[in-house]
């Protein structure tokens, strides 16, 4: 039995679009992936305590005319995220930094996306929750 995958259609579109352009001389933006860390990070245990964990990893994949543009949009997008889940003291601020920007030929983006969790050095904290 086969099961296809749902893929973001608005998204495709674009990157086919982007690719068309290109083709013509026009310009256009490029994707992109860039990988991003955060730390540190809080959240809610599932007893109900706020703890500090350790730190994130995710990717995103965005359209952008440069790098400092995909990195830029990327940033954003992860702190509007981030905000949904952590719980950090104004004291103890999530700062988030861009790994790796990289400009790729093309892509067709699946729905999803996710984080990589760790536990901060000497935590109890384990297995990892997933969000």
């Amino acid at each position: 039995m086969s099961r296809s995958l749902p893929i973001d259609l608005s998204v495709m579109l674009v990157s086919l679009f982007a690719l068309l352009c290109r083709k013509a001389g026009l310009s256009s933006k490029y994707p992109y992936s860039v990988m991003l860390r955060g730390e540190p990070l809080w959240w809610t245990e599932p007893n109900g305590l706020i703890e500090e964990i350790g730190g994130f990893y995710t990717e995103r994949l965005v359209m952008a005319s440069s790098g400092e543009e995909a990195a830029a949009s990327a940033l954003r997008l992860v702190a509007r995220e981030v905000q949904q889940f952590a719980r950090n003291p104004s004291e103890s601020p999530i700062c988030i930094e861009v790994e790796k920007c990289s400009r790729l030929d093309g892509f067709i983006w699946w729905h999803g996306r996710g984080f990589t969790f760790w536990p901060k050095e000497g935590s109890a904290w384990w297995p990892p929750r997933t969000h």
